[in-house]
């Protein structure tokens, strides 16, 4: 089977499915819709395998597994209503190269190849799609003989890949609900927090607790009050723990000490006759 080479300067187009999400309901809302895609095979941000130093026709030569990238042009079908999840289709895009000739090699890799035959897998929802055609390989003057082999291993490759994706996207889903789950629980929780606040408000008017009293009109004018009075029982707390912990304390070790200095000096011999104290004032002796 004659199979053409693929090259960096060669063109795609293709249709793909994508999920729709409009930017107003819309009876009945589909969950996917056709695009129109194409580019270059290799384009600013690809993220392929393309060789480069090996030339195809003067373009660098393509390799198997060679992803065109992000930024593929989508147009959907129909154009209006507007697709929101658009931008997200071009972040993502991809234009994969799953078949080759296995004994041409570029660089050590089997050199990609395309016919009709051999398609370009494109991106999508709920699965990536082998609807991908080069426009313009008809004019590369290198050209590939692939076999029964080749054909069988490109279209495991594909179908593997589709398998893939469609995992990968059951998976993400699973993610989104997740999310979803968490944000309501969050959102029950802020709730619940609410309404108990609410539910302590009430009780605290209906019981005039004290703390809610003062922020009254009528406890505001009585707040100074209830400040004066707490700061006395403060105070009075304040000196009986002073005398408890502080005064009685030092008085009772000075009174020993004192005692223990009387008994000292009583041991003490007088020398003498001690003199006669001074007799009181207005008075004879």
């Amino acid at each position: 089977m004659i199979t053409f080479s693929i090259n960096a300067g060669n063109h795609f187009v293709g249709l793909s499915l994508h999920d729709f999400v409009p930017p107003f309901p819309i009876p009945p809302i589909p969950p996917f819709l056709p695009h129109f895609e194409g580019g270059v095979t290799m384009q600013l941000l690809t993220s392929g395998c393309i060789s480069t130093n090996v030339l195809f026709n003067g373009q660098f030569a393509v390799q198997l597994d060679h992803d065109v990238g992000p930024l593929v042009p989508h147009i959907p079908i129909p154009l209006l209503p507007p697709n929101l999840r658009l931008p997200l289709h071009l972040a993502f895009s991809s234009a994969k190269v799953t078949f080759c000739r296995s004994n041409v090699m570029v660089n050590g890799v089997p050199a990609g190849n395309h016919d009709m035959g051999a398609p370009l897998l494109l991106c999508g929802q709920p699965i990536n799609l082998p609807t991908g055609l080069i426009i313009d390989t008809w004019r590369n003057t290198v050209v590939f003989t692939s076999t029964p082999a080749d054909v069988a291993a490109g279209w495991q490759r594909t179908l593997e890949d589709i398998a893939l994706s469609y995992v990968a996207g059951k998976v993400l889903k699973a993610f989104g609900k997740l999310f979803q789950w968490v944000g309501k629980m969050t959102a029950a929780e802020i709730g619940w927090v609410k309404r108990s606040g609410e539910w302590l408000a009430k009780k605290a008017r209906s019981s005039r607790w004290p703390l809610w009293y003062l922020t009254t009109e009528k406890g505001k004018t009585l707040a100074p009050s209830y400040v004066a009075k707490f700061e006395s029982l403060v105070g009075k707390a304040m000196e009986k723990a002073a005398k408890k912990f502080v005064v009685k304390p030092y008085l009772k070790d000075s009174l020993k000490e004192a005692k223990q200095a009387m008994a000292y000096l009583e041991k003490i011999p007088m020398v003498g006759r001690p003199m006669p104290l001074p007799p009181p004032q207005g008075k004879k002796p």
